[in-house]
C-alpha cells in the first residue's frame, strides 16, 4: 500500500500472520534465533533504547539482545543474497524497530494490520531513504524466527530498489523467501497442492496492490509464493529485483514479455504448474 505526501513515497509493508502461507528459501537459510528473547511486560511503561548497528529498537521491557542481534543477522545475509555487490551495510537512517508484548492501539508507531505479527514501513523522497520502521509483536517469540527475517527483508527490497513501490505479489514473495527452512516445506507443500487443484491466475496475482485480508488472505500468500519461488529458481534473484523495476517502468505485461520471454499470463501459469509439479 502507498500514499504520497508531496515528493514523498510511502512504502508499507505488512507482515503476514503466522497462519498464513510464508514461503522460505530453499538454498540460504538465516541463522535462527537460538538464546531465550525477553518479551516485554504489559504496556504502559516508558520506552525505553536498545541500539544496534543498523536497529534502534524500542521496547518497555528489558534490553532484547538476541532480538537486535537476530536482526543484525537478518539484514546481513538478506542483503548478501539480493544485493551481493553492495559493500556497506550500515544503514542511515538506522530502522526504528518498537517491541510490544501485543500490539498497543492506542500507539501510532504500535500500529500494525490486524491478525499480523509485524509491519515494515519505508519512507522515500525519491531515491533518498527518509524512515525505516519494524513494528513487532513478540507475545509469542517462538515465531520470531519466521517474522523477523521476513520484516527485515520487506525493508532491504524497499531500501535499495529504486522504485516507489514494489509490487505485492513479489514483495511478500521475496519476504517469505527469507523465513528459515522449518516453514520451508509447508510452504512448498501448500503451493503444489494449489496448483494441483488450478491454475496459478498470475494475471489476477499479479493485480493486487495490497495483500487481501480474511479468507482469500491464505491463497494469495501461496500465489505469491509460487510465482516468485519459480522466478528465482528459473532465472535467479538478480533477474527477479529487475523484474520488479521493469514492473514498475513498463507494466507488468511488457515487464513479463521483455524480460521473462514469456508471452502472457496463461503461459506463466502453466509453466509455474509444471515446474511445482516436477519439483
Amino acid at each position: 500500500m502507498r500514499s504520497h505526501i508531496g515528493s514523498l513515497a510511502i512504502i508499507l509493508c505488512a507482515g503476514v500472520s503466522t497462519r498464513q502461507a510464508i514461503a522460505s528459501d530453499k538454498h540460504e537459510q538465516l541463522a535462527p534465533v537460538v538464546e531465550p528473547i525477553d518479551v516485554v511486560p504489559p504496556l504502559g511503561r516508558q520506552l525505553a533504547n536498545w541500539e544496534s548497528q543498523c536497529f534502534r529498537l524500542r521496547t518497555a521491557g528489558p534490553r532484547p539482545a538476541a532480538i537486535a542481534r537476530h536482526l543484525e543477522t537478518c539484514q546481513r545475509e538478506i542483503l548478501a543474497n539480493w544485493f551481493p555487490s553492495i559493500e556497506n551495510t550500515t544503514w542511515a537512517p538506522a530502522c526504528d524497530v518498537f517491541l510490544y508484548s501485543g500490539i498497543d492501539r492506542h500507539s501510532t508507531e504500535g500500529r500494525r494490520a490486524p491478525g499480523s505479527l509485524g509491519q515494515a514501513v519505508v519512507v522515500k523522497d525519491g531515491s533518498r531513504i527518509l524512515r525505516r520502521k519494524i513494528v513487532l509483536d513478540i507475545s509469542d517469540s517462538r515465531q520470531l524466527d519466521s517474522v523477523v527475517p521476513h520484516e527485515v527483508a520487506h525493508v532491504v527490497i524497499a531500501s535499495y530498489l529504486d522504485v516507489p513501490e514494489v509490487p505485492c505479489w513479489l514483495d511478500e514473495g521475496i519476504a517469505m523467501s527469507c523465513e528459515p527452512i522449518h516453514r520451508q516445506a509447508q510452504y512448498l507443500a501448500n503451493a503444489r497442492a494449489l496448483l494441483s487443484r488450478e491454475a496459478l491466475r498470475s494475471k489476477e496475482l499479479t493485480l493486487h496492490r495490497s495483500a487481501p485480508r480474511g479468507a482469500r488472505s491464505p491463497r494469495f500468500y501461496t500465489r505469491a509464493y509460487a510465482l516468485t519461488a519459480y522466478l528465482i529458481d528459473k532465472h535467479g534473484r538478480s533477474t527477479v529485483l529487475q523484474l520488479a523495476e521493469a514492473c514498475h517502468r513498463s507494466g507488468r505485461r511488457a515487464a513479463f514479455k521483455t524480460l521473462l520471454n514469456v508471452p502472457d499470463f496463461a503461459a506463466l501459469d502453466e509453466a509455474v504448474k509444471q515446474h511445482f509439479a516436477g519439483s
